[in-house]
């Protein structure tokens, strides 16, 4: 998967797990750029879709903050297949089963048999 997709998500479930709270600051994209050795743009890529989200707030002078408890919970309520695969991982572990290859798998599956989509997936 395309970098921006990684940092996107991973920044999603840190928000979804309650690791990232409400209010805490995220690193510049500078800064997190030179961590990860990428480009800034990507990064301000990232923190832009988060922003649109509602998961993120961009302030200048400021930075980039974890938004409101209330955007979560709403972000939380509009998106419930987090705890289900949540869940799905949880099971699969459980049986031994090699979480990446489910994951694999079941993105193929969902491209060669999942229902038509009205708007184009991005991955």
């Amino acid at each position: 998967m395309p970098i921006y997709i990684q940092i996107k998500e991973q920044i999603k479930w840190l928000v979804g797990k309650g690791l990232l709270k409400s209010g805490d600051v995220l690193p510049s994209t500078n800064q997190l750029a030179v961590q990860l050795s990428i480009n800034r743009n990507t990064i301000q890529s990232v923190y832009t879709q988060l922003k649109e989200d509602g998961l993120l707030l961009m302030k200048k002078g400021w930075g980039t903050q974890v938004a409101d408890e209330e955007q979560i919970q709403r972000f939380k309520a509009n998106n419930p297949h987090f705890s289900f695969v949540e869940q799905m991982i949880d099971e699969a572990h459980k049986l031994n089963f090699a979480i990446d290859d489910l994951l694999l798998s079941g993105f193929a599956y969902v491209h060669l048999f999942g229902q038509k989509h009205k708007r184009k997936l991005h991955f």
